[in-house]
């Protein structure tokens, strides 16, 4: 029986102990888990940008695609250029064409009219 306090005693020591290395392991394993989902955290970035470099690499270097649009930024002031210049050129033509039209109508009326005295008709060519 008197080893029964040094025992208990013992006993709440030991309890104490354990208390003392549960709460440690409990606080090791909270900075674990947040660590574990720190670690998470970055291999997903890194797959993703692992996944961006991939598809950045599929593309042209930006210098060839500067180029190209160099490029076709030069044929598309061509074209409009071209299409201004047949814009212009059917304005012309089409002026001429009325002009053209217009002496052709002259030159009816004026036939017409010398056909009508000499035949006594009208411009039709029809008798009054």
């Amino acid at each position: 029986i008197s080893h029964h306090p040094r025992q208990v005693a013992s006993y709440e020591a030991m309890e104490g102990e354990i208390g003392a290395e549960m709460s440690r392991t409990s606080e090791e394993i909270s900075a674990l888990s947040k660590k574990l989902e720190e670690e998470r955290t970055l291999r997903q970035q890194k797959e993703q940008y692992a996944a961006l470099a991939r598809r950045i690499n599929q593309l042209p270097p930006r210098a060839a695609t500067q180029q190209e649009i160099g490029a076709l930024s030069s044929e598309l002031e061509t074209l409009r250029r071209e299409g201004e210049e047949l814009s212009a050129t059917m304005a012309e033509r089409t002026r001429l064409f009325g002009g053209f039209m217009h002496a052709l109508h002259d030159l009816q009326l004026h036939l017409g009219g010398e056909g009508g005295e000499a035949g006594g008709g009208d411009a039709s060519g029809a008798k009054a």
